[in-house]
């Protein structure tokens, strides 16, 4: 398949699609209305869902809370705490 706007084009209705899921599941949650097994959104929750799934598909990044941002700028936590999962392995084998 060639890279052409058409390719694109679809890349980013599927990464927007993509962003609205994963609001829509998490973040919203408590907006939801449960009948049964369905969750029912109103109109206006939905299409503001759909403006911060447009914005995040350029910027898959919510926000810089602790939970989303870098580990390693974060200044809560230790020097042993910063470091990746990798780099702690490499470590123990080197003790």
């Amino acid at each position: 398949m060639h890279r052409n706007k058409a390719w694109r084009i679809h890349q980013e209705k599927r990464i927007i699609k993509k962003e609205f899921h994963i609001l829509k599941d998490i973040w919203h949650e408590d907006k939801f209305i449960r009948k049964g097994i369905e969750r029912k959104y109103s109109p206006i929750i939905m299409d503001d869902l759909w403006m911060r799934a447009k914005h995040m598909a350029n910027n898959r990044k919510p926000c810089s809370c602790y939970s989303c941002c870098n580990p390693r700028r974060d200044d809560w936590l230790s020097k042993k705490e910063k470091l990746t999962i990798q780099e702690r392995r490499a470590f123990q084998d080197a003790i």
